[in-house]
C-alpha cells in the first residue's frame, strides 16, 4: 500500500500528497457485530486492537510499524525489512513492547531525487528541441 501510494503521490494525482501510517499487532481480539436491534456495527475489540492503535500513533508518515508478536510471525524473509525501535511503554498496556519499523523515508527521498533529476533532464532536452 505504501509503495503504491508513493507512486500516486509522485504522479501528483491529488493537489497535496497523501500520507499513510500503518501499524500491525498480532493476537486475539473480539471480532463481530456489536450493537442493538436498531444499529449494528461490525467491529474489533480487545487489547490487541488497542495496542495496534497506540503503535500507530508513534508511526512516522509513510512507514509501517509492527509489534514483536507480529515480527515473530512474519518470518525471516520479511523481518529484514524492519529495524528495532526499542521497547516502548504505551498508555493502557501493562508491559513494555518491542516495536519495529520500516525505513522507507531514505528510499523515498532517493526516488524523489531521481524523479526530479529526470524531470530536469527532460526539460533541458525539450528546450533544446524548441530552440
Amino acid at each position: 500500500m505504501l509503495n503504491r501510494l508513493d507512486k500516486l503521490n509522485l504522479r501528483r494525482v491529488w493537489n497535496k500528497p497523501i500520507q499513510l501510517r500503518i501499524a500491525v499487532n498480532s493476537g486475539k481480539a473480539f471480532v463481530g457485530d456489536v450493537g442493538s436491534s436498531q444499529r449494528v456495527d461490525y467491529t474489533v475489540l480487545g487489547g490487541t486492537v488497542n495496542l495496534a492503535s497506540r503503535i500507530e500513533s508513534m508511526c512516522p508518515p509513510g512507514e509501517c510499524v509492527i509489534s514483536d508478536p507480529t515480527h515473530q510471525l512474519i518470518g525471516d524473509r520479511y523481518q529484514k525489512l524492519f529495524t528495532p525501535m526499542g521497547e516502548r511503554e504505551f498508555k493502557g498496556i501493562d508491559r513494555k513492547v518491542q516495536v519495529y519499523s520500516t525505513s522507507r523515508r531514505k528510499t523515498r527521498q532517493k526516488q524523489l531525487m531521481k524523479t526530479t533529476e529526470t524531470v530536469d533532464i527532460e526539460a533541458v532536452e525539450s528546450s533544446k528541441v524548441v530552440s
